[in-house]
């Protein structure tokens, strides 16, 4: 919940990155936005119905996605940005924030979530792992996380239980 998110899209093997923005003028916490954002302005003629800049900051013309991994740090969950400057963090299991849990139980009470093109309502754990719940299930409310990384699957009776576990919205 930085307020930016990444997503690389390949067209005849060749790659670009798309970004989103949350504008913080439509955050909650404003300041802890715009210090993530950056300093970059908001295209506003770039925003969705929800407050996001939704962009294509790298046009499709890379032969490796690894280009963005580096300039982005997008290889490394244990990196943290600040102020352009890049200090590794330890292992330990991180700390959500009382806002992320309950707009993680109020998103999924009230099913409003955003889902990936292919159906996915994307999930990240206090572990630093990634998953997602197919949307089929989120609607059904069915709590099932299919982790990224081994296609393991946790199972949950609630959302609560979920959270308690380290799952939340990403």
């Amino acid at each position: 919940m930085s307020g930016v998110s990444y997503v690389a899209v390949r067209k005849e093997k060749l790659w670009g990155l798309i970004r989103f923005r949350l504008n913080p003028e439509a955050a909650v916490h404003k300041e802890g936005y715009r210090k993530a954002i950056g300093d970059e302005p908001i295209d506003e003629n770039a925003m969705d119905s929800l407050g996001r800049e939704i962009k294509l900051i790298e046009d499709v013309k890379y032969p490796d996605i690894n280009i963005f991994k580096d300039k982005y740090h997008l290889d490394n969950l244990n990196v943290t940005h600040d102020d352009n400057e890049i200090f590794e963090e330890s292992n330990k299991l991180r700390e959500w924030s009382d806002e992320l849990k309950e707009y993680t139980e109020d998103a999924f009470s009230n099913l409003e979530f955003g889902c990936t093109p292919d159906g996915k309502v994307r999930m990240k754990r206090n572990d630093g792992s990634f998953g997602f719940i197919p949307l089929t299930e989120a609607l059904s409310k069915k709590y099932n996380v299919h982790h990224d990384e081994d296609g393991d699957i946790s199972y949950y009776n609630n959302v609560s239980e979920m959270i308690e576990d380290g799952w939340v919205l990403d």
